[in-house]
């Protein structure tokens, strides 16, 4: 929802904006890649299989 707002702004107010859509791109896939490597270690923790 935060992408999609961020780009509503970037195609209504224009490219100056893009900034705002950059940051939050970025948050949400350092977000996906915590959640990952949580996923990873609690896999791990439980003894399963990892394979990367």
């Amino acid at each position: 929802m935060a992408r999609f707002a961020a780009a509503k702004i970037v195609e209504k107010l224009g490219d100056e904006y893009l900034i705002f859509f950059e940051r939050i791109h970025k948050e949400i896939i350092n977000a996906q890649k915590q959640l990952d490597l949580k996923s990873l270690a609690l896999k791990a923790a439980k003894k399963e299989v990892i394979s990367i």
